[in-house]
């Protein structure tokens, strides 16, 4: 049975002429749909509230809405839709002009937390058919009464139609009262699909408890002696604990209507072999559908769902104030999972039908055929001709670009402004690892939305140069320079890339003793010729240095030590100080008195707009060690650090669940791909 089938109720009562189901109050009666189904005719048939009302079904507690006090009312509905951080409604221009239409994201929805508001409000969702909706809109678009029938399709009103269906789904299985009129003036209808999927976690009661006191000083000295299973059914904890070997993963946790998958993550030590498994936490319909997060325990570590930043990159649709508290912790071989009895514990089971293949791994192969597919050669040095007619193609791409404001000159400024629609993978200093790279663009969904226009890659600068090894070795960057110039050909508006203090042929860039930017001149020359030197250099001068949204600002080194302003960013070429330093700054140190301090990222990011705790995201100076990203950064929060060059681990920052959050990926080996496959 579909989920869509609707049955007429068979209890009804008349209002002013209008069938209304005989448990539906007008007191508390909410009249929506997409236009032109005729809620305004039925208002005010009812009697009601003369005024349209929004209701923002992304807003925490929209259920206590003044917009709610007077009913009965019409509504319309500001709805989640991918790539959008606030919600629409249908007639927004961010929605009509999206080809295709944004997809519809229910799991941001709010739901109420009780019966007690569930039972409340009576929602009528007007969903007369296509066809239906179509001709009384043209007429209304013949007499030119609406805007909003300005340029209208069949096609449209059917995507409006089908939104409004899965909100009205959506809210009948999580329980509220929902009737559906599907012909104008038609007898009202409800779903026939059971209202069980979305039952909120805080509905059912709270199971006895005994003592906190009493249960942490339990778990903390492993007294309950929680079980091995090592052949796992399906199990409801409740107050209770359970211990599971990783080989029996992939695991599926049910904490009320929220699905987490446990998958099990063999990296590579430095010999490449596999060592000490990781365990890789997520929700599988969130990841399967956009970019999103994850967590990763590896051996020692431990997490609380329910409490704490790692829900939020998990899912957004755990709440923070009122959801389960499941403790999961991993020695290497056993997963200890604690219910600390929440109202309505967790269901431990085996993962089942499709939730067998990590979605973190599904699709990886596709995606590298695709890249594959993307470069046309082997991911090797290009021919010397071939080579410089793309850096040529670039060089005249990067003299109009579309998210950069243009300077007094007429030519695309210093400063990226990229739409907060769009979601930024922003990768740090990769000094000629194509693998990491390539690694990055094959995970999660980076690839899929950098095609689809939603998502856009920023590289930090320090593409070339290797920092260990033979440093005087310029094949890398060669082929790194190629394979980056082919991405930027293929997609000019989203494949950004910033400069930095490598990006260029000076014999000020030292390393190890070794001056890279005259041995990389030097060996372009032999391999290249003059004219690629020239064109690059060219390239190099025609970059921006700086790239923001309305939630972050990233650059290369740093923010620079003098006056900066959003004009300045952008006519940068009239202040090569300050483009020297937004390449080269660090941060200030005992080792370096004349560094940047906390003034300057408040002013840097004032000068774009933005709060301060927005986060200012650097490439350049990375810390000792083995890590590939360093968050709050000499104590100053919101200072972040990503160097994606970690031949083991590359880290990103993007856009999680609203949120600019660091995510980490092992390292594979992929260059050896061919075109025609992996």
């Amino acid at each position: 049975m579909s989920d869509w089938t609707l049955q007429e109720v068979d209890d009804v009562q008349i209002f002013k002429g209008y069938r209304l189901p005989a448990t539906a109050s007008t007191r508390w009666l909410i009249i929506t749909g997409p236009p032109g189904c005729g809620k305004s005719t039925e208002i005010n048939n009812l009697g009601g509230w003369p005024e349209e009302g929004f209701l923002d079904l992304t807003e925490s507690r929209w259920w206590r809405s003044p917009v709610l006090r007077f009913c009965p009312r019409q509504v319309h509905l500001g709805l989640p839709f991918r790539g959008h951080a606030k919600a629409l409604t249908l007639f927004d221009e961010e929605w009509l002009r999206a080809k295709p239409h944004p997809h519809l994201n229910l799991s941001r929805i709010y739901l109420p937390p009780s019966d007690k508001w569930r039972d409340r409000y009576v929602f009528g969702f007007l969903l007369p058919s296509a066809e239906e909706v179509f001709a009384a809109r043209s007429e209304r678009a013949y007499r030119q009464s609406h805007l909003v029938d300005v340029k209208l399709s069949l096609e449209r009103v059917a995507a409006e139609l089908d939104t409004y269906h899965r909100v009205a789904l959506q809210l009948h299985r999580a329980g509220l009262k929902i009737f559906v009129r599907d012909e104008y003036g038609g007898p009202p209808k409800v779903f026939e699909t059971e209202m069980r999927t979305i039952r909120s976690p805080w509905d059912s009661e709270p199971p006895p408890q005994r003592p906190l006191i009493g249960r942490m000083l339990e778990m903390l000295a492993g007294t309950s002696s929680p079980p091995i299973i090592e052949n796992l059914e399906e199990t409801h904890l409740h107050g209770k604990q359970m211990r599971i070997p990783i080989e029996l993963l992939p695991v599926e946790l049910s904490l009320g209507p929220q699905k987490l998958c446990m998958f099990s993550e063999f990296p590579l030590d430095d010999s490449d072999h596999p060592v000490t498994p990781n365990l890789l936490i997520f929700d599988p319909e969130q990841y399967a559908d956009q970019i999103s997060g994850f967590v990763r325990l590896q051996s020692g570590g431990r997490i609380r769902i329910g409490k704490g930043e790692a829900d939020r990159l998990i899912t957004p649709r755990l709440p923070t104030n009122i959801s389960s508290r499941l403790s999961i912790s991993y020695d290497g071989t056993l997963i200890t999972l604690a219910d600390l009895h929440s109202p309505s514990g967790t269901i431990v089971a085996p993962a089942a039908g499709s939730q067998t293949t990590n979605p973190l791994r599904k699709g990886v192969r596709e995606r590298r055929t695709r890249i594959a597919h993307i470069l046309g050669a082997p991911v090797e040095q290009w021919p010397a001709e071939e080579a410089l007619a793309n850096l040529r193609d670039v060089n005249q791409r990067l003299k109009s670009q579309r998210f950069r404001p243009s300077d007094d000159r007429g030519h695309p400024g210093g400063l990226v402004e990229l739409p907060v629609e769009v979601t930024p993978v922003i990768v740090g200093d990769l000094h000629g690892n194509l693998d990491n790279l390539l690694s990055v663009l094959s995970a999660n969904r980076f690839l899929d939305e950098l095609e689809q226009g939603t998502a856009s890659v920023i590289l930090l600068g320090d593409a070339v140069h290797l920092e260990e090894g033979d440093l005087e070795d310029m094949e890398d960057s060669i082929a790194m320079m190629d394979v980056l110039l082919r991405f930027m050909q293929v997609f000019p508006e989203h494949f950004i890339y910033l400069r930095g203090n490598h990006d260029s042929f000076s014999q000020e860039i030292m390393k190890g003793g070794v001056q890279q930017g005259r041995v990389w001149r030097k060996r372009l020359m032999e391999v290249r010729g003059p004219e690629y030197v020239q064109e690059l250099q060219l390239f190099y001068d025609r970059l921006p240095l700086v790239a923001t949204s309305d939630d972050f600002v990233a650059c290369h080194g740093g923010p620079p030590l003098g006056r900066v302003s959003r004009k300045r960013l952008i006519n940068l070429y009239r202040h090569p100080t300050l483009s020297h330093q937004l390449s080269w700054n660090r941060l200030q140190k005992a080792s370096n008195p004349a560094g940047y301090t906390n003034r300057e990222i408040r002013a840097l990011k004032q000068a774009v707009g933005l709060r301060r705790s927005d986060p200012l995201i650097v490439s350049h100076t990375p810390k000792h060690g083995s890590d590939t990203v360093w968050l709050d950064h000499g104590g100053i929060q919101g200072h972040h650090i990503v160097h994606s060059a970690n031949r083991r681990n590359v880290a990103v920052f993007s856009r999680i669940c609203g949120e600019i959050a660091p995510l980490v990926y092992p390292v594979q080996r992929l260059v050896e791909w061919k075109v025609d496959g992996v």
